[in-house]
């Protein structure tokens, strides 16, 4: 038996997926998760900021969106401009951080045409860069 570690991995083995982050009056945060259907978070992105993202990049811009709306809601409550126990909507969240990061981070992400060409590629803009099994 193959036991699956219930992170961001093992969620989307078995169909499931973190859809927002929530935080209880008691400041404690959870994550809301629900089966995940082909295409989900294509259609969650383009109902939040009107834009469709093809999957899986829209997938990994979610979870993006995610951890801003997590570290962006606990920055305001420090900050005095948002009430202990309350966060930014998603939609909040995914907007700003389509505004102030989406660019950088689409330059930034490797191409899948870098990604299927492995180490190989990363040796040659690191020459003499080790890899496992050199």
């Amino acid at each position: 038996m193959t036991a699956i570690k219930l992170d961001q991995k093992g969620l989307n083995i078995l169909g499931y997926g973190i859809v927002d982050v929530e935080i209880t009056r008691n400041n404690v945060w959870h994550a809301v998760i629900e089966p995940i259907k082909d295409g989900q978070y294509t259609q969650n992105l383009n109902r939040m900021i009107s834009k469709i993202i093809p999957e899986p990049e829209a997938r990994d811009i979610y979870q993006e969106i995610l951890n801003y709306k997590w570290l962006q809601t606990e920055n305001l409550v420090k900050a005095g401009k948002l009430e202990s126990g309350s966060s930014l909507t998603l939609q909040e969240a995914a907007k700003e951080w389509m505004d102030k990061h989406y660019p950088d981070w689409k330059v930034a992400r490797p191409t899948s045409l870098e990604v299927s060409k492995g180490n190989e590629d990363v040796k040659r803009k690191n020459p003499g860069m080790e890899t496992d099994g050199e």
